[in-house]
């Protein structure tokens, strides 16, 4: 049997364990997930030669896209060229929508006369802004 007093604390121990294990299934994206997903796009994308200085949230709202669960997280940031690199604008007029960069300034078919590369000499740095989306999944939010 247990006493008044146990049941009192284990009604308490449950009552945490439940709000904590509910506030968790509703959290957000934290600019610590958004900045480590952005982070592990510029590694990947740029094969290393670009590393990531500053990042700060500077607005998020979550949504509803097509039934799913959205969550849209805006940031700006610095970034700094571990190498030289050359990179063109996408067709948005932005350099950094991706990361993908050559070290080796494009020539032939790879030149575009109309857009043309930018060199990024090594050290240099670049301010970047974008938006990092998330998508509601079973296992939590997930980056896109």
């Amino acid at each position: 049997m247990y006493t008044f007093v146990q049941i009192v604390i284990m009604k308490r121990k449950l009552f945490i364990v439940l709000t904590i294990a509910l506030s968790s299934c509703n959290s957000l994206p934290s600019e610590h997930d958004a900045k480590s997903a952005i982070k592990e796009k510029i590694m990947s994308e740029s094969n290393n030669t670009i590393e990531l200085l500053e990042f700060s949230k500077t607005d998020a709202v979550k949504k509803e896209f097509l039934g799913q669960s959205v969550y849209q997280m805006s940031y700006s940031g610095e970034i700094k060229f571990v190498e030289e690199c050359w990179k063109a604008k996408d067709p948005k007029g932005r350099f950094f929508d991706d990361f993908y960069v050559t070290q080796e300034k494009p020539t032939g078919i790879l030149f575009n006369p109309i857009n043309p590369a930018r060199r990024f000499p090594k050290g240099s740095t670049f301010e970047i802004n974008g938006v990092v989306t998330f998508f509601n999944t079973e296992n939590g939010w997930s980056p896109k």
